[in-house]
């Protein structure tokens, strides 16, 4: 396997990780020994509804969050409960 970086664990950090180091222009590889990538953060389907697990909140007072958010072209589905 040849790239610039081999990311272990393909959770939230280790995604976040390989984004930023592809973004800078390196050859990222992850290894995940689960089945699906994500972590603790898993979505499902379960008689037509959508269950979200694990971690689906963030702190919106970091503004490299907020910036992160954007450039994953997730801003449209971000919800704000503080309001």
């Amino acid at each position: 396997m040849n790239c610039d970086a081999l990311i272990v664990g393909g959770g939230v950090s280790g995604l976040a990780t390989a984004y930023e180091l592809m973004q800078r222009g390196h050859d990222v590889q992850i290894v995940e020994r689960q089945v699906h990538i994500g972590g603790n953060a898993v979505s499902s389907r379960f008689d037509g509804f959508l269950m979200e697990h694990g971690p689906s909140t963030m702190n919106a007072a970091v503004p490299e969050g907020l910036d992160f958010v954007r450039q994953l072209g997730l801003a449209s589905s971000a919800i704000d409960l503080g309001k």
